[in-house]
């Protein structure tokens, strides 16, 4: 009986696991990251005590939390909702809000555009100004506009969202009465909470993108470009911004969940109509499967954009792939 063919199917198996065992190491790391966020979330739900008493006050009748109780399927035994809880995540069904008594999965759906519209130009700003600045900063090494910057990136790195939101409402909105203090309805509503997310990254890509082109450009292979008569764009566009895209993608997975944190916090201070803020009302309301929800929806966002660079990194730089097979 002829077994070359099958041990060849399984020899390339092998060497298609190994060549890529860091990215599979990296998906599966995700999924578990995931799994744990679903117990979690699960369990830290239900530690504050009966969802039917939180929600229906100390005061109410047995009557009312057994009818709650067998609405929400919280009359079952603990393994019997998790199991359902991950069956129903499964298939897409994120539950329904007490409040709101729709689907959470439509109101994450209704309040995203509002979050995103906060978000990515708040992460365009912080990317690219950050990596500009940090560039004109690491070409002025050690000069007083060098100085400047780390002092302005410092500053605003330390201020708190929330003392850095208020602020700009009693500048802004109260002192001056320039800009709306809440509301999204026009492109002055954009300009404060923009500001307020855009600024602690801004400085945190600003400090990493300068330290990363200072390197890059005392190293001897820049030195003998320079040597060599190659213009400045050339270096900048052939070797400093692909070796500093390096540096700038170990931060941007830390930069994901900052993103996240601060557009909730930013959302609540402004009154922004996002999830944010959906969340920190869902949490006030006790409104547990909505909180449920859009803990859940966040927390699969990072590790999904924290995967994403993981892979782009072992792609990026090859040495980080045959470390992993090693």
């Amino acid at each position: 009986m002829d077994t070359s063919h099958p041990v060849l199917i399984l020899t390339e198996i092998r060497r298609f696991l190994h060549l890529h065992s860091y990215f599979f190491t990296k998906v599966i790391r995700s999924l578990i990251t995931c799994l744990l966020i679903f117990f979690l979330t699960f369990i830290f739900v239900r530690t504050g005590g009966n969802p039917a008493e939180n929600f229906l006050g100390t005061n109410s009748t047995p009557e009312a939390v057994a009818l709650f109780n067998a609405k929400w399927e919280l009359d079952r035994p603990l393994y019997q909702q998790f199991f359902s809880y991950i069956v129903n995540i499964l298939h897409g069904d994120l539950g329904e809000s007490i409040i709101k008594h729709q689907p959470v999965t439509q109101l994450i759906k209704h309040f995203l555009p509002a979050t995103l519209s906060l978000m990515i130009p708040s992460a365009l700003i912080s990317i690219l100004v950050g990596i500009l600045i940090g560039y004109l900063a690491a070409r002025r090494h050690r000069k007083m506009s060098d100085h400047l910057i780390l002092l302005f990136s410092t500053v605003g790195y330390s201020i708190p969202n929330f003392f850095f939101g208020v602020l700009l409402i009693f500048l802004f909105s109260i002192l001056w009465g320039v800009l709306p203090p809440s509301g999204n309805t026009s492109f002055k509503h954009f300009i404060m909470p923009i500001i307020t997310i855009s600024t602690a990254d801004l400085a945190v890509f600003t400090r990493f993108s300068r330290a990363a082109f200072i390197d890059i450009y005392e190293t001897s292979y820049i030195e003998s470009a320079r040597a060599l008569g190659i213009k400045e764009k050339r270096i900048l566009s052939v070797h400093a911004l692909p070796n500093a895209g390096i540096s700038l993608l170990t931060i941007s997975g830390f930069y994901i969940g900052s993103l996240v944190t601060g557009a909730i916090v930013t959302e609540t201070i402004f009154s922004w109509p996002g999830l944010g803020s959906l969340l920190v009302n869902s949490v006030k309301a006790r409104d547990f499967p909505l909180v449920q929800g859009l803990i859940l929806f966040f927390g699969i966002i990072i590790i999904a954009m924290n995967l994403l660079t993981d892979i782009l990194y072992g792609i990026v730089d090859p040495r980080i792939r045959k470390g992993a097979i090693k």
